[in-house]
């Protein structure tokens, strides 16, 4: 896994999976989206799930990470490079472990993504992650 910060350029025949994480405090909802792009930026699949309870907006943004990397592991569709408009997610999966009930969560993303040959991780900023948000 490695992270490759603001400038995301894919690499011949890598996927994109644009993640994202959404609130709806009145209904006590998240709803997690994530959009599959081919190397030449093309659309290929779009998931979203809602998921019962609160997290805080960091964990819900791992977790969509996490939920997204097993969806492209159970499709079989090869490596992919992640990114999130979470900039804490972003260094907190390229962090070491560290015990704390978020730590495991980011370990258990660090698990997933190892499942799958060569997942980069990176680090977008809000306006370039409009697509996943709307899913």
């Amino acid at each position: 896994m490695t992270g490759f910060g603001r400038v995301f350029r894919l690499l011949a025949s890598r996927l994109k999976l644009n993640t994202d994480a959404v609130f709806d405090v009145e209904n006590n909802i998240m709803g997690l989206g994530w959009i599959l792009w081919d190397d030449e930026g093309r659309f290929l699949a779009v998931k979203s799930t809602r998921v019962p309870g609160q997290y805080s907006v960091l964990e819900a943004e791992v977790f969509c990470v996490r939920e997204a990397l097993s969806w492209l592991k159970d499709t079989g569709l090869g490596d992919g490079d992640v990114e999130t408009d979470s900039q804490l997610c972003y260094y907190a999966l390229l962090s070491n472990s560290f015990y704390s009930a978020f730590g495991f969560l980011v370990d258990d993303v660090k698990e997933v993504a190892s499942m799958i040959n060569g997942v980069n991780f990176g680090f977008v900023k809000r306006s370039a992650n409009r697509a996943s948000f709307s899913c």
